[in-house]
């Protein structure tokens, strides 16, 4: 049984059981099958612009910094599902709008979303600053070629200090970057009067007062946008739209008590 546990400037958090997630999805799910154009459109511009900054970054010759970009998406998806997070606002109303009204509706006005957004554009810049800082630390002036970096980089034994270090330092950036906007955005949507600060701190009142939920909301979203990337980035289409709609409904439920 969900119960009330905080409130103050920021808004109410309930406590939730662990296995709550898993409505979100299938919350979002129902969000997703009923709006499936703006839906999968919205992924399919996300993956576009994920083939462009890959193969410009080859260009470039930076591909070390190909997979700290796939993990902005991580960082970066809260701020760019706003539309979608209207969306399944609007149809828990009853209104069925497209992905342009729900543009032009979600940012009107909304200046404190598009300055979570840059918070968590700042946040991206540093995870690949650091995760630059890293490869150059390790490797050195002699980095692998780019047709071998994933083999060089995960799979050589001779690099496995780097591989779990690397990894674990991403997990623990990750997690405090999910920390700070896990429902931020959304309630920025819902209430026009919450600021950043508040909305940062309710999604960390979220996660500290449920933490075996948001921890598997995190790896949830986690492995979605992963097997996304891996289908590169053809399989965004659908994961992502699918844990916009349903952070809708995390959001929701944390602070209202979705009732689907």
């Amino acid at each position: 049984m969900a119960t009330t546990v905080s409130s103050g400037p920021m808004t109410a958090v309930r406590r939730v059981d662990t296995d709550r997630p898993w409505v979100w999805l299938e919350r979002g799910w129902a969000d997703m099958r009923a709006n499936p154009v703006p839906s999968v459109a919205f992924g399919l511009l996300l993956a576009l612009a994920g083939w462009l900054l890959t193969f410009g970054l080859f260009w470039l010759g930076m591909g070390y910094l190909i997979l700290p970009l796939a993990g902005g998406f991580f960082i970066l998806a809260p701020a760019l599902a706003t539309s979608l997070y209207e969306i399944s606002r609007e149809r828990a109303k009853g209104r069925e709008i497209g992905l342009i009204e729900a543009t032009a509706i979600a940012f009107r006005g909304h200046s404190q979303i598009l300055l979570m957004g840059v918070v968590l554009l700042l946040c991206h810049i540093a995870w690949a600053q650091i995760a630059s800082l890293t490869f150059m630390l390790y490797f050195g002036a002699d980095p692998p070629p780019l047709q071998n970096l994933f083999a060089a980089t995960f799979l050589d034994p001779a690099n496995l200090a780097f591989t779990v270090f690397g990894t674990g330092l991403g997990a623990i950036l990750a997690f405090g970057v999910f920390s700070i906007s896990a429902i931020g955005i959304p309630m920025l949507l819902d209430r026009g009067d919450a600021s950043v600060a508040d909305a940062i701190l309710t999604s960390m009142e979220a996660v500290r007062v449920n933490p075996a939920a948001m921890l598997l909301w995190a790896a949830l979203i986690a492995g979605f946008t992963a097997g996304g990337l891996a289908l590169f980035y053809l399989g965004l289409a659908v994961t992502l739209p699918l844990v916009a709609h349903a952070t809708w409904h995390a959001y929701a439920d944390l602070t209202k008590g979705d009732p689907g």
